[in-house]
Order: C-alpha cells, then sequence, then structure tokens
C-alpha cells in the first residue's frame, strides 16, 4: 500500500473515529492523528508531525479532517503537499467564532486581554492566548497545481481562486461559518 489517509478528529473525538472511513478508502491506510484539542498551538505541531511521519511511509497522504480538526489542520498543513482533502463541517472563521463567543459572553477583548482566561456559562473557557493564536496563524489551502477547490454541501461558502482562505468572504452561517463539506479536487476515494 503506497497510499494513506489521516483523520483528523473534531472536538470531543479521537484519532479512533478513522476506522468509520477505511471501507470507503480502500487502497489506503487510515489512520487516526491524537492531538491536543485545548491548545492549537500544540494541536497544529502533533498534527503536521503526524503528516510528516506518515509521508516518510507513503508515496501519497491524504487527509480527511472534521470540524475544528479540519481548522487546525488548515494551520498545519499549508506547506505540505496533500494528496487529497475531504473537510467535513470545517471552521473557516475562527476568529468571527471566538468574536461570537465573547459577545454571547458578554466579554470585551480588553477584558479577556487583562483576564487571559475567562470560563462561560456554555461551559467553555475564552482564552486571550487562543484569540491570539488565530489572528496571528492564518489558514490557506490551495492546489499546487492552482486548480480550484471544490465544495459540496454549501455552493456559497467563500472561495478564492484555487485557495480556500480564512476571511475569503463572510457569509452568514447557522452557527459560526460550519456546515460544509469540503473536498479537493478528485477526491473519489474520499467522497
Amino acid at each position: 500500500m503506497d497510499k494513506a489517509v489521516l483523520y483528523v478528529h473534531g472536538k470531543g473525538g479521537d484519532a479512533s473515529e478513522a476506522g468509520q472511513f477505511a471501507k470507503n478508502c480502500p487502497g489506503f491506510a487510515v489512520i487516526g492523528a491524537s492531538y491536543d484539542g485545548e491548545q492549537p498551538w500544540n494541536a497544529v505541531k502533533q498534527i503536521a508531525a503526524a503528516f510528516d511521519g506518515l509521508a516518510r511511509e507513503y508515496q501519497q497522504v491524504s487527509v480527511i479532517a472534521n470540524s475544528i480538526g479540519a481548522y487546525l489542520s488548515m494551520i498545519a498543513l499549508q506547506n505540505r503537499r496533500i494528496g487529497k482533502a475531504l473537510f467535513i463541517s470545517p471552521v473557516l472563521d475562527m476568529e468571527k467564532l471566538i468574536l461570537g463567543m465573547m459577545e454571547q459572553a458578554d466579554v470585551t477583548e480588553a477584558e479577556l486581554r487583562e483576564r487571559g482566561e475567562i470560563p462561560t456559562e456554555s461551559g467553555e473557557t475564552l482564552s486571550w492566548r487562543y484569540l491570539c493564536f488565530v489572528r496571528e496563524n492564518p489558514h490557506c489551502l490551495e492546489h499546487p497545481d492552482g486548480s480550484s477547490v471544490r465544495r459540496k454541501g454549501r455552493p456559497d461558502l467563500p472561495r478564492n481562486g484555487g485557495r480556500l482562505c480564512e476571511g475569503a468572504g463572510r457569509v452568514p452561517h447557522r452557527d459560526g461559518e460550519r456546515r460544509a463539506l469540503v473536498p479537493y479536487r478528485r477526491a473519489a476515494c474520499l467522497s
């Protein structure tokens, strides 16, 4: 086998979820990535390391990523040659999502900066370091050949040529820029 799929789970998930995709990807080794979902600065390093490890063993490495795992993968793998990618319900604008959570919790940027972390009634903890990480690490994936990204599920999602980029457009979504199935070109084994 010379092809692999790296599966990157969403919040609350784990690497074992990769097994559910194996039957849809014949001829691919499907391996789940384990990462620290609470700290994105660690998660992107762990996802990149998992991808790089597979790239040393396989000729082609594709990616299936879910929700925040898709967001983190778009940051972690920007400079990697990805065979194919399928992002399920990706978070496309994390800054907007965090700012919305701040607004809902009635927390200002100045207050968050001063306190560092603020627990909310929803159970999430707002973090100044996390918000800064998001702002300092915009994501953008594009095909090496510049071909356009195909999107399934939501034809109105932001697109910028052959790139899937944070901030490429602002489209109102039901729950913070989610609910899209976003595959790379020729992702036949992944769809």
